[in-house]
């Protein structure tokens, strides 16, 4: 999931009834985004989410050193980690303004995606 990442995170954030932090997985040789608060972290790679049950993303729990390895990342950094509206606020948007694509209606469907889609996940993250 390509930018999606940064989606799924905030919608699953949104499901759970306990607080989360978003995360971010940056290649240390790939390009920092140019402006704004981003300009100060590496290329954002991939997103995940914390919660007191582990780490996850659209693939399900696992650690932050498997989900690099998806990326085949030699060396990586983790950033963050952020309340998801302070993520939202901050990384995420519907131009290029923000490193990261998403807008509040691709949030709400991915939501009722994983409502749908992802039962078993939800009943081991609650």
């Amino acid at each position: 999931m390509e930018e999606g990442c940064a989606i799924y995170a905030l919608a699953l954030s949104k499901l759970l009834p306990y607080n989360t932090d978003i995360g971010v997985i940056s290649n240390d040789d790939g390009e920092s985004w140019g402006e704004g608060e981003a300009s100060e972290y590496g290329e954002f790679t991939h997103v995940y989410l914390d919660t007191p049950k582990g780490t996850v993303d659209c693939k399900g729990l696992r650690s932050v050193d498997i989900m690099a390895d998806d990326f085949r990342l030699h060396s990586y950094t983790v950033e963050g980690l952020w309340h998801p509206e302070i993520f939202a606020a901050a990384f995420v948007g519907p131009d290029d303004n923000v490193p990261l694509y998403g807008t509040k209606k691709d949030i709400e469907m991915t939501r009722k995606w994983i409502e749908q889609n992802q039962s078993e996940l939800l009943k081991a993250l609650l």
